[in-house]
């Protein structure tokens, strides 16, 4: 299962509304030098994905080399309650700000896919933002995905009650992946039946889609994927009550 999720994004999008008119709400300079600040926490974000092996990749992080991520912010003449009242429809996002498709595509040179990629929408007269936020699946789970931003937000409150603030606490993430290894589970043998059909046989078809780069791998699957009619694709709102509710549960 591993292996098959290490080829696509988990994306994800935040939204928030102005509710009080304030006019440096949720500031993108603000978002982006928290952003930074939060990778220093979580490195491997900023690493380059490389093919150890068909079909196996690995995250090499080179501090001469870093993979930092993609940060870019749209400005967007819709009206913030158009969007809510459209039941918080991305098809009314501007072209470019929103990440339909799930799978890893870079440069075909290995190396240049963007492990985290985000996008910043302002809604007109910053009555609020739309966060696009995808993070590369060979990389962390959903867990991982929320500590990251449980940290980009913790850090993100500390700078807009104070611009100039360095102290952050301790980030509670732990790098050490030696640590997985020792409470893996032994492997199940038969696989579930879930996971078996996800396999194929050999072929020289499959050879070849573990023997390409992530890069170009993810490039013809996507370009299938649009022109497939048999694929939907759909957003699931879920509400910050609705959120709450689960907490407390």
């Amino acid at each position: 299962m591993d292996l098959f999720c290490s080829i696509e994004y988990i994306p994800l999008l935040y939204t928030f509304k102005n509710t009080d008119g304030n006019s440096s709400f949720m500031s993108t300079d603000l978002l982006n030098k928290s952003l930074y600040r939060a990778i220093e926490d979580f490195p491997i974000f900023a690493g380059r994905l490389h093919q150890v092996q068909p079909g196996k990749l690995e995250v090499v992080v080179d501090s001469s080399n870093l993979n930092l991520p993609k940060f870019i912010e749209i400005q967007s003449n819709l009206d913030f309650a158009e969007f809510e009242a459209a039941n918080f429809n991305p098809a009314l996002l501007p072209n470019g700000s929103v990440r339909p498709t799930g799978f890893l595509t870079g440069g075909f040179q290995e190396g240049n896919i963007k492990l985290v990629n985000i996008c910043i929408v302002q809604f007109k007269d910053s009555r609020g933002i739309v966060l696009s936020v995808t993070i590369a699946h060979a990389v962390v789970d959903g867990y991982g995905f929320n500590m990251f931003m449980h940290r980009w937000a913790e850090i993100n409150k500390k700078l807009v009650a104070d611009s100039m603030a360095t102290d952050f606490g301790a980030s509670n993430s732990v790098h050490n992946r030696s640590l997985v290894q020792e409470v893996m589970p032994t492997p199940q043998e038969p696989r579930l039946d879930v996971l078996q059909k996800l396999y194929i046989p050999s072929g020289y078809l499959s050879r070849f889609f573990t023997w390409i780069s992530p890069g170009i791998r993810g490039t013809i699957l996507e370009t299938i994927q649009q022109a497939s009619t048999d694929v939907s694709i759909s957003c699931f709102h879920v509400s910050r009550e609705t959120i709450d509710q689960l907490c407390q549960s």
